[in-house]
């Protein structure tokens, strides 16, 4: 995680940074990582500004998440492709089927 913010340009890392350690531990990605540094070093920030902007985001995310429908958009060919694997599911083919 380090390394990708470092070569970014963000060079006042504290690898043992007690919020860095949180954020890895509640599961942020080196993605959001990168994203954040890139902005911080566009802005002419450092370290902080970064672990910031990612604390800021997953707050933000958090907050939604009970408003956001979370998955795919349900549609009418979903609903009836899985009826139709429903009806279809012990169907054997002749050829495969045990002679009685």
């Amino acid at each position: 995680m380090c390394l990708a913010i470092k070569k970014i340009g963000i060079i006042d890392i504290n690898p043992l940074h007690p919020e860095l350690l949180g954020l890895l531990e509640a599961g942020a990605t080196i993605d959001e990582f990168v994203y954040a540094a890139r902005t911080a070093k566009d802005k002419g920030k450092g370290f902080a500004y970064n672990l910031g902007t990612v604390k800021g985001q997953r707050s933000e995310a958090l907050k939604t998440s009970g408003k956001i429908l979370h998955g795919k958009i349900p549609s009418k060919a979903d609903k009836l492709h899985e009826n139709n694997l429903n009806a279809v599911s012990d169907w054997v083919p002749p050829e495969m089927r045990e002679a009685k």
